[in-house]
């Protein structure tokens, strides 16, 4: 099984981006894999069933995500320590599911919204981060 994280980890810092998205209705963490060849990705699901059935995202882009927090937790901790470009983003993104774990029909705490921040100002583009961060202020 090692092996598989070590591969999974390589195509995550390769193809993929780990991250939280902020809405009006709730927090997210996700983990996305993206490729032109629909066939990888479901492969992928064949060993990591976790993920989401390919979808189309645009011209010759697919996409598989895992949005659930326990989903996410799980993977991020198998792969996490052989993450390169992704290993801070994932240690953040760790944090924020075992808190929310421990609390998940709370409100979320100054620290989960702190974890939340921080992977915005790391992972959301320029252009949008202003905005991404308005939506989160509404969390405080």
């Amino acid at each position: 099984m090692l092996m598989l994280e070590q591969w999974l980890a390589g195509v995550l810092d390769f193809n993929g981006s780990i991250g939280i998205r902020t809405g009006a209705r709730q927090i997210q963490p996700y983990i996305a894999i993206y490729t032109r060849h629909r066939e990888y990705l479901e492969q992928l699901r064949e060993v990591w069933p976790g993920f989401s059935p390919p979808m189309f995202i645009t011209r010759n882009v697919f996409m598989s995500q895992i949005v659930s927090i326990r989903g996410t937790l799980n993977i991020l901790e198998k792969t996490q320590p052989y993450l390169n470009r992704l290993y801070e983003i994932a240690e953040t993104v760790i944090k924020f599911c075992r808190s929310r774990l421990e609390h998940i029909n709370v409100r979320y705490t100054i620290y989960e919204l702190q974890l939340v921040e921080d992977v915005l100002r790391k992972t959301a583009r320029p252009a949008t981060l202003t905005r991404r961060l308005e939506v989160l202020e509404q969390w405080r």
